[in-house]
């Protein structure tokens, strides 16, 4: 695997030029949850289509008080993700 494109331009052209190109790792990973995205959501289209998977309608209440499971939930979720960003902010 070639860290960064760098490398793979001198590899198939056969040159020693130095580019300063970002790593390819992530943008890799990035590819592949997108085309990971896109296959699903064209799997999922055509079995819909063909009627193996149903599409279910749900109401949703607009102005509707949060309640307080969703409440303590996010309560919990804010902190664990606060306390973490802190302490990471802390550390350096």
């Amino acid at each position: 695997m070639f860290p960064t494109l760098n490398y793979l331009i001198n590899y198939l052209f056969g040159t020693s030029l130095s580019f300063n190109f970002p790593p390819t790792f992530g943008f890799m990973v990035a590819l592949a949850f997108l085309s990971a995205a896109w296959v699903l959501s064209s799997e999922l289209k055509r079995k819909e289509k063909i009627g193996f998977v149903k599409s279910v309608q749900k109401k949703i209440w607009i102005g509707k008080p949060a309640s307080q499971w969703e409440l303590i939930s996010n309560g919990l979720l804010g902190f664990v993700i606060g306390f973490k960003i802190i302490g990471v902010i802390m550390d350096t």
